[in-house]
């Protein structure tokens, strides 16, 4: 009984389907303007729209805003210099309770690292004074008679919260920044 009253629809709409295929496009009235998408909706633009375009082209004819731009190093230019040799390395506080009964819950991974060690080997530099350091939250730039680096860290950190080293014997500087981690939770 149900059955026959949906083949009874279904039918129904298969006719009227053919009706609406034959409609003759020449008896459509002139005036109507042709659906498309662009039809849908209103015409008029609206006034909060033309606000927000407004604001910004008054601002400036900036393409970003202060803050979509980030942090980079103005480092393009070719001046000769060499770049050092350097490496990172990850510094963990300990304590006994850590190394043998491992209470803390840390384990030897980088994740666990509060600081970032950046060590630069800069041979043929004999004094600190000959060195001009740049420390930034997440680059570091370094420049000497003989060399350059211009250096994206690999973790955000604390540059007020950093100290830096000069080994006059290896000729190395070492540079410790605090690692920022986000709180994973």
């Amino acid at each position: 009984m149900e059955i026959n009253s949906l083949a009874e629809l279904l039918s129904a709409s298969a006719e009227e389907r053919a009706d609406h295929d034959s409609i003759d496009v020449d008896r459509v009235a002139p005036s109507r303007a042709p659906l498309h998408p662009g039809s849908i909706g209103s015409t008029a633009p609206s006034s909060s729209n033309q606000e927000k375009v407004s604001k910004t082209s008054s601002r400036s004819k900036e393409i970003w805003e202060d803050h979509e731009i980030l942090d980079h190093v103005e480092d393009d230019v070719d001046d000769g210099l060499e770049c050092p040799s350097y490496e990172f390395l990850y510094k963990q506080a300990v304590a006994t309770e850590d190394v043998y009964l491992g209470l803390s819950g840390k384990d030897p991974s980088s994740t666990d690292c509060e600081d970032l060690v950046l060590k630069v080997h800069l041979d043929g530099t004999k004094s600190l004074s000959e060195l001009e350091l740049d420390v930034e939250d997440t680059y570091v730039k370094i420049r000497s008679p003989k060399y350059k680096l211009s250096l994206h860290l690999p973790h955000k950190t604390d540059s007020k919260k950093g100290s830096a080293k000069w080994d006059k014997k290896t000729e190395t500087l070492t540079v410790t920044l605090r690692i920022v981690r986000e709180d994973p939770f």
